[in-house]
């Protein structure tokens, strides 16, 4: 399953709290897809958090987990080019959530 979640905290201001918290269920198929996503940008290797935080933006956090290992990872707006971006976006697009691409960085 895909789990999206949405806080209400503003940019450059703590997170907030949850506002929406959506689960997608996600058939074999669709996971061997996101599989694809992780492993284009090693996923399982990356550090958790970078240390740069702007005054606005957006923190993309992406979470796995499967039988065997989970881990984490977090981006302060992503962009729309790297491959954290790129999978972060295409998570977005499996979710449905309504975000306007002016608001997608």
């Amino acid at each position: 399953s895909l789990t999206a979640k949405v806080s209400d905290g503003a940019g450059g201001y703590e997170p907030g709290k949850i506002s929406i918290n959506r689960t997608i269920p996600i058939d074999i198929s669709e996971w061997r897809k996101i599989e694809e996503q992780l492993n284009k940008m090693d996923f399982w290797n990356l550090p958790i958090e970078t240390d740069f935080r702007g005054n606005d933006g957006a923190e993309w956090i992406l979470e796995s987990a499967t039988k065997d290992k989970y881990h984490f990872a977090t981006r302060w707006s992503a962009g729309r080019n790297a491959n954290y971006g790129k999978c972060c976006l295409y998570f977005l697009k499996l979710s449905d959530l309504k975000v306007p691409k002016d608001d997608q960085y």
